[in-house]
């Protein structure tokens, strides 16, 4: 949406004029300058002062939270929507369906037994048997794991280092994994670094052979490959085998998901990499910007929608006109949580974004604003309606 979009839509909004969609978006457009400063610039003798105060007394009067709209609000020239949202309780979604006209519902509907998002969690398995807690260590701890010395960085990132020089890198295999509800980063032997999703595991040897770096990814994730040279100055490759396909690459950045068997997706944001299936079939090169799509030992190449492949990594979902089946299978993976859906209800499409920070519940109550679904929510069990 750019600027005059913006002004345009927050025009209508202030005048009653605007769809519960356009209201949608406009929401949408607030929790996203959370991390920003947004202006919305309308024609007339008003300054931004009083533009963001009544819009911010509009919004509290669609969601009638009348506790709230006693609380006293001050506007900086630069609005700041996060702490208007935060104030509302409303649950920084933005769901249009792409289909059918919302039906009414209250902002204010709560879920008792609510589920808190996920959170830094991950286990080191090492190849001795051994298991470290990585969420457990704390900013400049160094924990020896056998063959492998783990370092938690300033930034909170485990660094993990050879310790033993002896031991034979083929046969010492380590293992991280992430449970549901958890997500990791990890910066392997050589420089590379990986962002693990929930309920992801990644294999990699204790020293990487001189001429060829292996590792193995069960789930989802995102690498920065750290450019490494041989004895004789020639980069070495460095390839990633998941359940379907083979990455070829030397230094580059991109996101691999192969949830499902047979199928793995591949998202490339620089460099270049060669994906093979692993059975046989036709290899493809990735630019950036292209994705790849490998299913039943088939490979198709289409644009990237990189910001929603990517928005895990930034502690967002962006859903764009996806199936409430690939939202739930998403959902179970970060709260942890097991959902019921009638089977005809999970071709239903949405399109929205939210921070992976927000309770459940907040994700539930904003699908129910388009009407289509309704959740009853007990004991990490969830039943659509």
């Amino acid at each position: 949406m750019n600027q005059e979009e913006l002004d345009r839509l927050a025009a209508r909004f202030l005048k009653g004029e605007a769809s519960q969609e356009e209201e949608a978006l406009l929401h949408s457009w607030y929790d996203r300058m959370a991390s920003g400063d947004g202006e919305i610039r309308i024609p007339g003798s008003e300054s931004k002062e009083e533009i963001g105060k009544r819009l911010y007394q509009n919004i509290q009067l669609r969601i009638g939270n009348d506790e709230q709209a006693a609380r006293p609000f001050s506007f900086a020239l630069s609005l700041r929507w996060s702490a208007a949202i935060l104030l509302l309780g409303f649950a920084a979604w933005s769901f249009w369906p792409t289909s059918q006209s919302p039906k009414e519902t209250h902002y204010t509907q709560t879920f008792p037994n609510d589920v808190g998002p996920g959170g830094n969690i991950a286990v080191l398995e090492t190849a001795g048997g051994g298991s470290v807690n990585l969420d457990e260590a704390s900013i400049g701890d160094t924990i020896d794991a056998g063959s492998i010395k783990v370092c938690k960085t300033a930034d909170g990132i485990v660094s993990l280092q050879v310790l033993s020089e002896e031991m034979d890198h083929v046969s010492a295999m380590h293992t991280i994994r992430t449970p549901r509800g958890g997500q990791y980063q990890i910066e392997l032997p050589d420089g590379t670094r990986v962002w693990l999703n929930a309920s992801s595991s990644l294999r990699f040897p204790s020293r990487f052979h001189p001429a060829l770096r292996k590792v193995y990814l069960d789930g989802e994730a995102y690498f920065e490959v750290g450019r490494l040279l041989s004895a004789d100055q020639k980069p070495v490759p460095f390839h990633v085998y998941s359940r379907s396909q083979k990455i070829e690459v030397l230094g580059t950045s991109f996101n691999v998901s192969n949830y499902q068997p047979g199928k793995s997706v591949t998202t490339l944001v620089s460099g270049s990499v060669k994906v093979s299936p692993l059975t046989g079939g036709t290899h493809a090169m990735l630019s950036p910007g292209q994705e790849s799509r490998i299913t039943n030992n088939k490979t198709h190449i289409v644009t990237a929608d990189a910001e929603s492949a990517l928005a895990w990594k930034q502690g967002d979902f962006i859903f764009n006109d996806e199936t409430l089946g690939s939202i739930i299978e998403q959902l179970e993976r970060w709260y942890d949580i097991e959902v019921d859906c009638p089977p005809d209800y999970r071709g239903y499409r949405f399109s929205g974004a939210v921070s992976r920070s927000k309770n459940l519940s907040s994700v539930l109550k904003i699908l129910e604003l388009t009407g289509k679904v309704r959740f009853e929510l007990k004991e990490r069990r969830v039943t659509i309606r």
